[in-house]
């Protein structure tokens, strides 16, 4: 049976104390189900391009192959939920491409451009995700909160390796060095995941 789970989504976007305007850009579809959040880099004006032609690349793929969506709805099989994932990747994927295309024709030689990025597309129960970079999602369930994406940081990579704690990494000076990004190259590890919603949870997407 198909699900009777109804999304709702709501955005907020503040610049901090830091910077004097930020690069990220959103995407937000409660009928189709999907919701991204990304975070330009290259400078104020490049980043700013490439998270918003990611946000929009990955809508247009998304909508064309609608069909996907509709025949995991209808029928939530094994075999659909891989064709939706595989949907959401090269959705990504081909965003990475465009971005990086764009970087080729904006910046000048030697310079990149990018954005990491976090994407949920929701059909029937379950959220499939896709992230890149250093942006996060958190899932919210019964009042606690758990982070399901592990930051592509230079840092996050030494404390995997065993080489720095979670207390040392907090003040590393190459703490924001991101090691995955949508543009950069041609190509990009996308990481997924497949998330059975149930009523009442919260999915946070954030930059």
């Amino acid at each position: 049976m198909p699900s009777t789970l109804h999304a709702q989504a709501w955005v907020c976007s503040d610049t901090g104390r830091v910077r004097e305007e930020n690069q990220d850009s959103y995407h937000l579809d409660s009928e189709l189900g999907l919701f991204v959040v990304a975070d330009g880099m290259g400078g104020s004006e490049h980043g700013l391009v490439a998270s918003r032609l990611a946000c929009s690349v990955i809508k247009e793929v998304i909508v064309s192959h609608r069909e996907v969506l509709e025949r995991h709805a209808a029928t939530p099989s094994s075999q659909h939920a891989d064709e939706v994932e595989a949907l959401l990747t090269e959705a990504v994927q081909h965003a990475g491409h465009e971005v990086n295309r764009a970087a080729g024709a904006l910046t000048s030689e030697g310079r990149h451009m990018g954005t990491t990025l976090d994407a949920v597309l929701i059909s029937a129960d379950v959220a499939f995700t896709a992230h890149v970079g250093d942006s996060r999602i958190w899932l919210l369930r019964d009042k606690e909160a758990r982070q399901i994406t592990e930051d592509h940081t230079l840092v996050q990579e030494r404390i995997r390796r065993g080489l720095l704690t979670e207390e040392q990494a907090k003040s590393h000076r190459q703490r924001n060095v991101v090691t995955r990004a949508l543009g950069v190259f041609e190509s990009v590890m996308v990481d997924s995941l497949r998330i059975v919603l149930a009523p009442g949870d919260f999915l946070l997407l954030g930059s």
